[in-house]
């Protein structure tokens, strides 16, 4: 399950490898793939918000630390 892998450490070890641009393509399938997963409970919901918080902080930073947005990304955050 989705909840059971180290994704989150994955992913914090690629934010300053790649381009954030396909962070945000890879985040998307991620979250499209969770959302077929089969239910969890009360405990694996908290687990996975303390996971999606910690990848939003780190993709949060690293857009910040962008001196130049792609026109992609202008377009999602306005």
């Amino acid at each position: 399950a989705l909840g059971d892998s180290d994704l989150a450490e994955v992913l914090k070890q690629l934010l300053p490898l790649i381009n954030v641009d396909d962070l945000l393509v890879l985040l998307v399938y991620v979250y499209s793939m969770a959302q077929e997963a089969c239910p969890v409970g009360a405990e694996e919901e908290k687990r996975i918000e303390k996971v999606e918080n910690e990848l939003i902080a780190a993709l949060t930073l690293r857009l910040t630390q962008q001196t130049t947005l792609s026109p992609l990304l202008q377009e999602i955050t306005g």
